[in-house]
């Protein structure tokens, strides 16, 4: 199997530049943290934990908590920024870095890649090297998980599809679609609409199948160990939604 080629600008810090200051609020309550920092720090066992993505410290923050050391990697300084300005980041090691590209001095007993995260790399090639740099800062015996959504084009009517996520007499919030499945790509516009006017945040979303997770996982040196219907250990089957997957090195 080799590299996909479909490669599109690629900018590893657009995503969070322009979404830290309202990436809380368009994901407000989607989330199952608790359920994640609970396998996450079952699978950490004492051992340190790299966050790809780590955002504004959904899940980082509540793993130092918990007692797990944690590296969160970014490539955005906004990101990062309101990060480190959140109660509890002080014990996080914040590194700004491209998670399809970096080389760190540690090794991790988890890598984990949540909510869909590598899906936001631009291509297969991008998300190739991004497994093939979690295989080398993995422990002896660590563990990447990912978490991922199930790709399902019946959500789509003729490529397209409009979600109201939120609406009151106060605030909207509408997620607007575009489905490119000869690319396996969705192009999603998230509308937030207040009292103070309207405004557009945009991503692009290069999705892959479970079985092309693992496949792309095989050419990076990984191998799946489980993979569940949720942070709970559901079972994964036809009726999964989300999955999270875990792989070991090879």
């Amino acid at each position: 199997m080799e590299p996909g080629t479909d490669s599109v600008a690629y900018d590893p810090a657009a995503y969070g530049e322009t979404h830290a200051g309202v990436y809380d609020q368009i994901y407000a309550d989607a989330f199952r943290t608790h359920d994640a920092v609970e396998f996450l720090t079952a699978a950490a066992d004492g051992g340190p934990v790299l966050d790809l993505g780590v955002g504004t410290g959904r899940l980082a923050i509540p793993l130092t908590a918990a007692g797990v050391g944690v590296h969160g990697l970014d490539a955005s300084p906004a990101m990062l920024a309101e990060l480190r300005s959140r109660t509890g980041s002080d014990n996080i090691t914040v590194i700004e870095a491209d998670m399809a590209a970096f080389a760190l001095p540690d090794r991790y007993q988890v890598i984990v890649s949540a909510v869909s995260t590598l899906f936001m790399l631009p291509d297969q090639q991008h998300q190739i090297r991004c497994l093939r740099c979690a295989r080398e800062h993995l422990r002896p015996g660590g563990l990447l998980v990912v978490e991922a959504f199930v790709p399902d084009p019946t959500r789509f009517d003729h490529n397209r599809r409009t979600h109201v996520r939120h609406l009151d007499d106060s605030r909207a919030h509408v997620v607007i679609s575009r489905h490119e499945p000869t690319m396996q790509r969705i192009h999603n516009e998230h509308v937030l609409a207040d009292r103070e006017g309207v405004h557009r945040y945009r991503v692009v979303l290069r999705y892959g199948s479970p079985a092309e997770l693992d496949a792309m996982a095989q050419v990076a040196g990984l191998t799946l160990q489980d993979r569940f219907g949720g942070w709970k250990h559901e079972p994964y089957d036809e009726s999964t939604t989300d999955h999270v997957s875990c792989y070991r090195t090879t």
